[in-house]
């Protein structure tokens, strides 16, 4: 656990970069679009623990380069916190108040760790159609 709540803003923009730059999730993804781009498989499903940082990093990801606009990404990342919401309340006044300072960053989907990912992807590749044929194909 972070030593403070800004530590963990900081932790989680970094977790945010790796999703983009790790060889794991790199292998994640390239299944992923292996599967969506297969004509005879079924829709794709991806899912994590809690399903806000891995599967918003991939469905953002995914959705990317099939042309729905940031905007739109977006808000459908952000839509976790109303998805969470009352699981992360009951989890939060169960802790400490300065544990649930530092806790709060890590539970929640913010929009400048999704850009933290999309700047990632713009810093290596450019587009997340380069990073989706360089990283995935």
């Amino acid at each position: 656990m972070p030593a403070t709540a800004e530590a963990s803003e900081r932790m989680m923009v970094e977790s945010y970069q790796r999703l983009v730059s790790a060889p794991s999730a790199s292998a994640a993804c390239r299944s992923l679009f292996r599967h969506a781009n297969d004509p005879g498989s079924h829709a794709p499903a991806c899912h994590c623990h809690v399903g806000k940082d891995r599967t918003g990093g991939a469905t953002a990801a995914l959705l990317t380069p099939l042309g729905v606009d940031r905007d739109t990404v977006m808000r459908d990342y952000l839509a976790t916190n109303d998805h969470l919401a009352a699981s992360n309340a009951a989890i939060l006044a169960k802790q400490p108040p300065e544990r649930a300072a530092r806790l709060n960053p890590i539970m929640d989907a913010r929009a400048e760790y999704l850009n933290a990912s999309f700047d990632e992807v713009k810093a290596r590749f450019g587009t997340f159609g380069a990073y989706r044929g360089t990283g995935w194909a």
